[in-house]
């Protein structure tokens, strides 16, 4: 798969640049800036917009976003900032910006302690998870105790019946072996 070679800018609602960067993968360093990002939170918060370029090469795509960065002087970018004058380039200045993507609103940079609330979430839903195991075995305990308990009963019933006709059965045989017509 050919690589892509993108310079990317992030915009204000006024159109001030905040950012310039370069990435090979636009989809995943975006994901990365809004989820784990390295710049100050509030530069995300800032963001309107992101706009990039498509580059050929990894050396033009380095040329261009050094370019950028110091004829936009953006606040969040600290490397290559030159505090020099650079003579414009009308070939990248001319340059239209495709507005590739819009300010993810489902990733949101997370905070430091966000994240220690996120991780204090993931054990509570693994305890959560855990006792919904412990508990649906317990269920299965008991439904298998019951089920012994019922068998007991039927046992101990159908048990009980027989005792019963064998009583009956036993005052039946008491009553003819009384009965002197049964005598030989």
């Amino acid at each position: 798969m050919k690589k892509q070679y993108n310079v990317y800018k992030f915009l204000d609602k006024e159109g001030n640049v905040l950012y310039v960067g370069k990435t090979t993968n636009i989809k995943r360093r975006m994901e990365n800036h809004f989820t784990k990002g390295h710049l100050p939170a509030e530069c995300y918060k800032q963001v309107c917009t992101i706009k990039c370029i498509k580059c050929e090469s990894q050396v033009e795509m380095a040329m261009k976003e050094m370019y950028f960065i110091n004829k936009y002087k953006p606040q969040y970018n600290t490397e290559f900032v030159e505090d020099i004058t650079i003579d414009p380039i009308e070939k990248f200045d001319n340059i239209k910006w495709e507005e590739e993507y819009i300010k993810p609103n489902k990733i949101v940079r997370i905070e430091e302690s966000e994240l220690k609330n996120i991780k204090e979430i993931d054990i509570l839903k693994n305890i959560i998870l855990n006792l919904q195991e412990e508990n649906n075995q317990l269920h299965k305990q008991i439904s298998e105790k019951i089920s012994e308990v019922e068998w007991y009963k039927y046992v101990s019933s159908s048990f009980k019946d027989l005792l019963f006709e064998t009583s009956i059965a036993r005052n039946k045989i008491y009553n003819i072996e009384k009965n002197p017509y049964w005598k030989k």
